[in-house]
């Protein structure tokens, strides 16, 4: 099952789309994780590596880019070989600010049932952090993160 979260800010969807589509600046929020990406602007194929980990224990999470409509929406694949997934990055327009909603599933290759479950948790807390310290970054504040069960 996939695991969602949102959040609001009073930033407009273009300075939002900037900070959460570059996916350089997410090992910036996501502990003990650098990024490492293809050269030139985000498309339909273009890719990147997420390392998270000290050392040799460092775990790739290999990505492309399979849909990409700035300002507006992205999502990606999980290419392995350790994880498996997807995620989706969408920004609409609210007010005079937006709404950011990631949405992503992982599960390893080889438990795909056991670690979807367990990686819901895991990815609360990542996309909780990254996307409270991405949108530090636009708009210069913290902010509450809601998950979906939570009033808007």
């Amino acid at each position: 099952m996939a695991t969602m979260v949102s959040t609001a800010t009073t930033a407009p969807p273009e300075a939002v789309w900037a900070v959460v589509a570059d996916v350089s600046r997410h090992g910036a929020h996501i502990p003990l994780t650098t990024v490492v990406h293809d050269p030139g602007l985000p498309y339909p194929g273009w890719g990147f590596t997420a390392f998270t980990g000290l050392g040799p224990a460092r775990m790739p999470d290999r990505m492309a880019v399979v849909e990409w409509e700035p300002p507006r929406r992205a999502r990606f694949v999980k290419l392995g070989p350790v994880l498996l997934g997807w995620a989706e990055i969408v920004v609409e327009p609210e007010g005079s600010g937006s709404v950011v909603t990631w949405t992503e599933e992982i599960a390893l290759p080889f438990a795909v049932r056991t670690t979807r479950r367990v990686g819901d948790v895991a990815v609360r807390r990542m996309v909780t952090g990254a996307l409270a310290g991405l949108l530090d970054e636009a708009e210069g504040t913290r902010r509450s993160v809601r998950t979906p069960d939570a009033p808007r």
